[in-house]
């Protein structure tokens, strides 16, 4: 009996690691932060700021996605959200009509993580800063904190920032281009927020 009740101790301390470390995998669920994206326009039908994510239900009505298909936007924490990206939950209201930029599910699931959001009529705001630092690697041109060629505001906090999560490639470029100090922190990015 005493064989049996370790066994079920180790096996439920297991099974409670395994599901707190892929809860907390965006790459294995939505690709790595240099996966192509999908872009979205579509009508919020509900959205719930609390955790463990914020979630943004829409419908789409434009972009990659078929129209008139209801998808969940799945992105970090209130806090992060709020904070370090500068959202507000206020401004993504039920009937609102908004726009992304969004990794889908690998799995085929309706449900995406966004790597930039605003309003349909409002400015792309960054809501992944390590496709940031990928993109600014890639050499991409940023006057007043916006990328060019996507038109995605940067995040605004991106100076002082570690970009090791964004890949040794990344971090080796960056440093080429003269990005990094002698920490390893984002340096030199001219962003007007």
């Amino acid at each position: 009996m005493k064989k049996y009740n370790k066994l079920l101790f180790f096996l439920s301390i297991f099974f409670i690691i395994s599901s707190i470390n892929a809860h907390h995998n965006l790459q294995a669920e939505f690709g790595s932060f240099d996966s192509p994206l999908s872009y979205v326009e579509g009508v919020i039908i509900a959205s719930r700021w609390g955790n463990p994510h914020v979630g943004i239900s829409i419908e789409i009505t434009g972009g990659d996605l078929p129209i008139g298909e209801k998808w969940q936007l799945q992105g970090h924490v209130p806090g992060a959200m709020e904070g370090a990206y500068g959202f507000s939950r206020d401004e993504f209201s039920v009937g609102a009509s908004m726009k992304a930029y969004v990794y889908p599910n690998l799995r085929g699931l309706p449900v995406a993580h966004p790597r930039a959001m605003g309003l349909i009529n409002g400015q792309l705001r960054s809501s992944q800063r390590y496709r940031d630092y990928q993109d600014l690697a890639n050499e991409a041109v940023i006057i007043d904190g916006v990328f060019v060629d996507s038109g995605i505001r940067a995040v605004c906090n991106l100076n002082g920032g570690s970009p090791n999560l964004a890949g040794a490639p990344t971090v080796r470029k960056l440093s080429e281009l003269g990005y990094l100090d002698n920490d390893g922190r984002l340096v030199g990015v001219e962003i007007n927020c």
